[in-house]
Formats: structure tokens, C-alpha cells, sequence
């Protein structure tokens, strides 16, 4: 489970002379600032119901400390669900702490992996590559953690050319339902090669890389038709191969 980013705990307590109960939590392995952590409480075999304080915390590496928590009663063979606010902690060593009391008594400390991220970006150009005098048309999608539409953080954006010059930039750019869309004019003798977009949002930097370059007109085109489906049971595979000239005359050629 630990490959799904999953931390599950299942203990089994001595209730009683006879009787054995059960708990299990179970809660992201990781933990990243900003966003709702959600554990799952449940208890089995026992008879009563049991209070669960559930807590988040530990040192940050800046010398402060965190510790967010929030209690539930469970019922005998329900599961309940405990949310908890993660703020804007920094990098650290966290727990995850689980304490029961009354139907079982228990106490459960479990080490966190801290990630510092909490958005994905995703850009998209309307091509890969741009000629000089061309418009480059982009936007950034911004997800949180639940890959939905963010809203409330700002953007840093700015553009690139081949040779690592900056050469457009938008400052704190808010996003429209989770959107930011730009666009430059690329001038009638840009630098060309490799331009890069960068996407900043609370210090995770996100790329997109588009190509200009002077477009020239292929000399010819190799047109391969084969059939739509074949079998292993096919002996041969026939294949037919065209070429022509972009005005139109066939290439000359042997095969």
C-alpha cells in the first residue's frame, strides 16, 4: 500500500479476559502543506464506543512547531472520518498520532513524509512550433492537491528565449477559475531554438519548452498506405509507397 501513498494501521487490543479488539487507521502517507488531511477511524469487537483524539504535528526545520488535532467518537464497526487543516507549515518532521479511550484504550504515533508540493501546474501552447512575427498563445492550469481548479494562489510567469533571456514577464497574475491565459508577439527576427515558459506558484516552478525556428517548406513527402488490419495468420503485409514533390510531381526512386 505504501506505492498509493497510504498508511495503514491495524492493532489488536485485549478488552476484557475474554474478548480482543480491533482498530484501524488509515491516512495519506504524505503530508503537504496547505490541504485537508483526512484519516479513516474504526474499531471492531468491542462493545462500546471509543474516543479518538487524532492528531498532526512536529518540528519544523525552521525552529517552530505545528500540531493541528481534532477528536471523534467512534461506534463498534463504523468508521469515521477525521478532517484536519494543514496550514502553510514548512519542511519538518511531522506524526501522525492517534490516542483512543473509553470502548479501547490505545495510543499510535506514525512518522510523515513531508512534501513541499501543493499545486500542479499544467501548460499548454496552441503549438509547438512558432515562426518569427508568429503569436504565442498559452495558459496555465492550476490544480491542488485534490487536482482541482486553485484559485486562490498567485502566479509568477515569465518567458524565455533560446539563448536564457527574459524576455516577458506577468507579476503576482491571478488565475480566472483556476486559468491564467497570456500570450507575445514574437518579433520578425527573434532568437531562435529552444523558449521556455516558467509557471512560479509558492516556489514550485513548473515548464512548458516551445520551438521557433525558420519553417522551411519540405522538398518532397513519403505517403505509406497499409492496411487497417493484419493477422498473425498473414503471410505478407502489403504495403504501398508514395512520394511526390509539394508541387505535386511524383518522386523518381527504386526500391
Amino acid at each position: 500500500m505504501a506505492g498509493l501513498g497510504l498508511l495503514i494501521v491495524v492493532a489488536a487490543l485485549c478488552c476484557g479476559a475474554q474478548a480482543i479488539g480491533y482498530y484501524t487507521i488509515v491516512a495519506p502517507r504524505v503530508l503537504r502543506p496547505n490541504t485537508e488531511y483526512h484519516v479513516a477511524v474504526s474499531t471492531l469487537g468491542v462493545s462500546e464506543p471509543t474516543t479518538v483524539v487524532v492528531a498532526v504535528g512536529g518540528k519544523q526545520d525552521s525552529g517552530g512547531t505545528f500540531r493541528t488535532s481534532q477528536f471523534v467518537t467512534v461506534e463498534p464497526y463504523v468508521s469515521r472520518i477525521v478532517k484536519l487543516e494543514i496550514g502553510d507549515v514548512g519542511p519538518g518532521s511531522y506524526n501522525l498520532t492517534a490516542e483512543g479511550s473509553g470502548g479501547m484504550n490505545f495510543i499510535n504515533s506514525t512518522e510523515l513524509e513531508y512534501i513541499h508540493k501543493s499545486y500542479s501546474v499544467f501548460i499548454q501552447t496552441d503549438k509547438a512550433i512558432y515562426k518569427p512575427g508568429h503569436k504565442v498563445q498559452f495558459r496555465a492550469v492550476v490544480l491542488n492537491s485534490h487536482l482541482k481548479p486553485s484559485v486562490t494562489a498567485a502566479l509568477d510567469i515569465h518567458i524565455t528565449d533560446g539563448k536564457g533571456n527574459r524576455v516577458k514577464q506577468w507579476n503576482r497574475a491571478l488565475t480566472t477559475r483556476g486559468v491564467f491565459s497570456g500570450e507575445l508577439e514574437l518579433s520578425k527576427n527573434p532568437v531562435l531554438g529552444d523558449w521556455n515558459i516558467t509557471v512560479n506558484v509558492l516556489d514550485q516552478e513548473f515548464h512548458k519548452g516551445f520551438h521557433v525556428a525558420e519553417y522551411v517548406l519540405p522538398k518532397f513527402e513519403v505517403i505509406v498506405d497499409v492496411p487497417k488490419h493484419a493477422t498473425f495468420k498473414d503471410s505478407k503485409v502489403v504495403a504501398t509507397i508514395r512520394s511526390k514533390y509539394t508541387y505535386g510531381r511524383p518522386v523518381k526512386g527504386v526500391f
